[in-house]
């Protein structure tokens, strides 16, 4: 059955894990790897940072920024404010006709606003697009995605255009010391109440996680290129229709925009009305998912989908193909995390607490227990526990998190440059990254 080929054994999730841990030791090492492990400069936070920080979220066209009030593992959101860029007077961030000024202004705008009263406030900025980063407070634009084609930004120090736009307007009150992958936000905002969190990750849309590793430092492994998968002909399909092929393996398995898509490939070597260009999505698998009974539901979308009425008994395959796609990625997934706690915590002695934000995570039916299952599988003849959470809001307090952090080791030399110069006094590696 059609089905079938989705399906991981329990040799196949130890597979996966294997070659996660040796793909990340591999780039611990210098090594080639299909993960890049980019630097945050940041260590974990000890739970004991206090005050009123700024948290700006900028992932895409929904924008928010707020005041996030720190104290001893609690984090309040004092003030928030949020728009869409879609809905900004004239400005239209896909046209290329946008410049750096006019975005970053009218970000900067929305910061001020929730500015605490005559107050000078440091700002952490989660800011999810691909950048390399600097150092704590400054990275630099590598490529815009998510449709934003703003002139002037890509090449740039992100954190600088927004500090030039507070200039303009002539306030000293924000300063932008930190800036952040969402991921690493997730982990963040989790370890600051709960001390012992080592992995951040976000199961949505897209799928990426961050970890600790043994320096110390929290790093974006950007485990969305992960390669060491067994693939079906319908991935590899997705694939060559995808605009970077042969890139970003494990996300195109795994992450919400592209499991619709899957279940679509491998439903119309079986339902005809499907080959006609109809395309189903993660919130229709839901419907699918959710649907018993005599599958109405999931009929009439499909009809509104196809304009074809399917029967019964192509509901049942449609909801057992669906079951399939969505539990392996769920599985692959919990074996990521397997594999980085085999590498942080080779004894398997240590609790851990795994923060996860993210649509599919939290709204996709069984997707969440069944990384919960595939966790405790993996640890169940060893000392080491493992805790996985919900952490719903990590881009925003994860953002003030970063600030203190920046604030607190202000002047302090936390400055590896590239992630094998981090590992070297570890593992005496001489290889590059």
């Amino acid at each position: 059955m059609i089905e079938d080929c989705f399906i991981l054994t329990k040799d196949d999730r130890k597979r996966i894990r294997r070659n996660f841990a040796e793909a990340l030791i591999a780039k611990m090492e210098g090594e080639a790897s299909s993960l890049k492990c980019l630097p945050s400069f940041l260590p974990r936070p000890s739970g004991t940072e206090c005050g009123d920080y700024l948290a700006l979220d900028f992932g895409g066209s929904n924008v928010r920024a707020m005041t996030v009030r720190l104290a001893n593992g609690q984090a309040d959101i004092l003030r928030m404010k949020k728009m869409s860029l879609r809905r900004v007077g004239s400005l239209d961030y896909t046209s290329g006709d946008v410049e750096a000024k006019d975005l970053f202004g009218i970000i900067a705008d929305l910061i001020l606003a929730v500015v605490p009263d005559q107050k000078t406030v440091a700002l952490g900025h989660t800011f999810s697009f691909p950048a390399e980063q600097l150092s704590v407070g400054e990275a630099r634009l590598i490529k815009w995605t998510k449709e934003f084609a703003v002139k002037g930004v890509v090449g740039e120090k992100v954190n600088r255009l927004l500090a030039e736009a507070f200039a303009r307007r002539g306030t000293d009150s924000v300063r932008p010391v930190a800036i952040i992958n969402d991921t690493v936000g997730t982990l963040l905002a989790s370890a600051y109440r709960a001390p012992d969190t080592t992995i951040g990750s976000i199961c949505g849309t897209g799928h990426n996680t961050a970890a600790v590793l043994p320096d110390g430092m929290i790093y974006n492994l950007e485990s969305g290129n992960f390669d060491g998968l067994p693939v079906t002909e319908y991935d590899l399909a997705l694939d060559q229709m995808s605009l970077a092929p042969n890139e970003q393996r494990l996300e195109k398995m795994s992450a919400g925009h592209y499991l619709g898509k899957i279940v679509t490939l491998a439903a119309a070597d079986k339902l005809d009305c499907l080959r006609a260009g109809a395309e189903l999505t993660g919130e229709d698998l839901g419907l699918i998912l959710n649907d018993g009974g005599q599958s109405l539901r999931t009929a009439d979308l499909i009809e509104r989908r196809t304009g074809t009425r399917i029967s019964q008994s192509d509901c049942a395959f449609l909801r057992r193909l669906t079951r399939a796609v969505v539990a392996r990625s769920a599985q692959m997934v919990a074996c990521t995390y397997l594999g980085i706690l085999d590498v942080i915590d080779p004894s398997h002695t240590e609790h851990h607490t795994i923060a996860v934000d993210g649509s599919l995570f939290g709204k996709m039916p069984m997707y969440a227990k069944e990384v919960e299952r595939v966790l405790a599988e993996g640890l169940a003849d060893v000392e080491a526990t493992a805790d996985l959470v919900w952490a719903g809001d990590g881009s925003g307090i994860g953002g003030a998190v970063a600030a203190a952090l920046a604030e607190t080791h202000r002047g302090e030399r936390r400055e590896y440059r590239t992630f094998a110069e981090s590992m070297v006094a570890l593992y005496g590696s001489k290889g590059e990254a």
